[in-house]
């Protein structure tokens, strides 16, 4: 995501500071990959392309009614995907998933995480006008230079 990355360094990426305020709150590393670069990003471009043709291909000519209505269907699609056999390796996506992926979830926090660093923004000087009747307020540069 490229407004994840304020300042792109092949070692040290500078990222945008709630985006990883979100990441540490959470406990999860970001690992941005090289712009330009397709070698780095292959294996989520084709998990995006696989889960394209068997679910969004599969629902394509459908007709529904309701989000309730797409989310099943998006759920029986994907358990589908899931069990579906790879062909140059044993087992399939949920089998893999249970051996190396879920053993090493940790459990989410017990709070959300809250956008904002809770700082109020400064606060600037202002000057109340009180002029035939009518009270105006403006901050102080602004009344100064008129």
């Amino acid at each position: 995501m490229k407004s994840a990355v304020t300042h792109p360094s092949y070692y040290e990426p500078d990222l945008n500071p709630t985006y990883r305020d979100l990441a540490e709150h959470y406990g999860v590393a970001i690992i941005p990959a090289r712009p330009y670069r397709a070698r780095d990003k292959a294996k989520v471009e084709v998990g995006v392309q696989v889960v394209q043709r068997w679910i969004v291909a599969a629902l394509r000519k459908r007709k529904f009614f309701s989000l309730d209505e797409v989310n099943q269907a998006i759920a029986e699609l994907l358990v589908r995907l899931n069990q579906r056999s790879f062909r140059k390796r044993e087992g399939n996506r949920a089998s893999l998933f249970a051996q190396l992926d879920q053993p090493a979830l940790k459990p989410l926090p017990t709070t959300r995480y809250q956008f904002g660093n809770g700082r109020r923004p400064a606060s600037t000087s202002t000057i109340t006008l009180k002029s035939s009747g009518t009270t105006t307020a403006c901050r102080t540069r602004w009344c100064i230079s008129r």
